[in-house]
């Protein structure tokens, strides 16, 4: 084998070492991510379920504007506020991406 050779596969053994040990370190820095990125998935998965399936919080919707109609009102005063906050939170963090 030519010394050439040598220096190439020495030198592909430590990065493959190295790199081994740079995903051992990350899965180490990452595993306090496991529970919030869990929760992350959960209500992605929950809000396409709904967007797949509309007629079910529709029917609830329906259900307590028979059952308590004043109730219905105050916390869709409620819902239509955090929607707009959050409508509003979403444009101020997508002008600061944007003067970045």
């Amino acid at each position: 084998m030519s010394q050439a050779r040598r220096r190439l596969d020495d030198r592909r053994d430590r990065l493959l070492r190295r790199s081994a040990r740079l995903r051992a370190e990350l899965g180490v820095e990452l595993a306090s991510w496991r529970r919030p990125l869990a929760a992350a998935d959960l209500v992605q998965a929950g809000w396409g379920w709904l967007r797949a399936n509309p007629q079910w919080p529709l029917a609830a919707l329906a259900l307590a504007a028979v059952a308590r109609p004043r109730r219905l009102w105050r916390w869709l005063g409620v819902g239509l506020s955090a929607w707009r906050a959050g409508r509003s939170l979403t444009r101020l963090l997508g002008q600061r991406r944007r003067r970045r």
